[in-house]
C-alpha cells in the first residue's frame, strides 16, 4: 500500500538508516526491493557509533552490502551531542580515517559522505582527508590514497579557483582554500606521503 501511494507522487527519495551490516537482512532487502520497483530510489544514512560501527572492515561490509541491495550509501554522520549517548560517540579522526581506508579500496560509489550536523541549526558540513599537500598559481600538490604525491598543473593563466584575471585586475580568490601554504617534507612525483588521517592502505 505504500509503495503504490509513493508511486502515483513524486519525486519521492527515501533514506534508510542502516547502521551494521548485519541490520540487511532478507526481510529489510525485500523491503527496500519494492521500493525501489515502485519508482522510488532509497539512500542511506549511517550514525557512526563507537564499538558497533567505527571500524573500516565494519563500515565497507554496511556500504558494499548496501549497494547489493541497490541503496547507495548516503551520509555517515559524527554522532551528535544528545545527552545519554556519549558512550557511543567517536572522535571525529576516526570517522576521517574510516573514508581514508575506503577511499581506493572500493567503489565510489560505497563511500559515503562523512560530515557533522552542526549544533543549532548550522547545518551538515563534510569533513574528509586532506589530499590537497599545497597549492601555488601554476599547480596543485595532490596525494593519492597509496600516499603517492603527483603535480596536477592549473591552465595557464588560472589560479587554484579557475578565475585568472578580468579586465586587467586579479579576480578574488575564494576562501575555498587553505590561506597558507601546507608544509610537507617532501613533493617529488611518486613520492609516498604519509596520509593525514595517519591510516596506512
Amino acid at each position: 500500500e505504500l509503495c503504490s501511494m509513493l508511486s502515483k507522487y513524486g519525486p519521492i527519495w527515501l533514506n534508510t538508516h542502516f547502521n551494521h551490516p548485519r541490520e540487511i537482512t532478507p526481510e529489510a532487502t525485500k523491503a527496500c526491493d519494492k521500493l525501489l520497483r515502485s519508482g522510488t530510489p532509497v539512500n542511506n544514512q549511517s550514525v557512526l557509533l563507537k564499538g558497533i560501527n567505527d571500524t573500516v572492515e565494519t563500515q565497507r561490509k554496511l556500504c558494499q552490502g548496501l549497494l547489493k541491495i541497490k541503496v547507495r550509501p548516503y551520509y555517515l554522520f559524527q554522532c551528535d551531542e544528545v545527552q545519554g549517548t556519549e558512550h557511543l560517540r567517536t572522535s571525529i579522526d576516526t570517522g576521517i580515517k574510516i573514508i581514508e581506508g575506503l577511499r581506493g579500496h572500493t567503489s565510489g560509489l560505497a563511500i559515503p559522505s562523512f560530515v557533522i550536523d552542526l549544533p543549532n541549526g548550522g547545518g551538515k558540513v563534510p569533513i574528509q582527508p586532506n589530499y590537497v599537500l599545497s597549492k601555488n598559481e601554476g599547480e596543485l600538490v595532490l596525494r593519492n590514497y597509496q600516499g603517492l604525491v603527483y603535480h596536477y598543473r592549473n591552465p595557464k593563466g588560472m589560479g587554484p579557483s579557475g578565475n585568472g584575471h578580468k579586465n586587467g585586475k586579479r579576480v578574488a580568490e575564494p576562501a575555498l582554500w587553505p590561506q597558507r601554504p601546507i608544509r610537507t617534507p617532501a613533493l617529488t612525483p611518486g613520492a609516498r606521503v604519509e596520509n593525514r588521517a595517519g591510516v596506512r592502505p
